[in-house]
């Protein structure tokens, strides 16, 4: 909720001041949580293509839970989507016949 000052006869409301240091060790701690790094090459554990770690979604109030956002390649078709941390893990080695 905005505080209100005063201006004049009018009550006015003002924004809240933003502690920009606690902002940033917060981003830090995240990004010292994070399972994977860009460019590190992820499956889904239930299988499918091998992706690449594009980014991580910012936590929110409502979802704390990590996402990541992946880019990958069907055919000659560029994909992307976000998937939960948890759902994804290092890619397997291919098998050599």
């Amino acid at each position: 909720m905005p505080d209100l000052a005063e201006r004049g006869s009018q009550k006015v409301a003002t924004q809240p001041r933003v502690n920009h240091a606690i902002i940033k060790d917060l981003k830090r701690r995240c990004h010292l949580a994070q399972k994977y790094k860009t460019g590190d090459i992820v499956q889904l554990k239930s299988g499918g293509p091998k992706m690449t770690v594009a980014r991580y979604n910012n936590p929110s109030a409502i979802d704390t839970s990590p996402n990541v956002w992946c880019d990958w390649f069907a055919g000659s078709k560029h994909e992307k989507a976000c998937f939960p941390e948890d759902s994804i893990q290092p890619a397997q080695a291919d098998k050599k016949p």
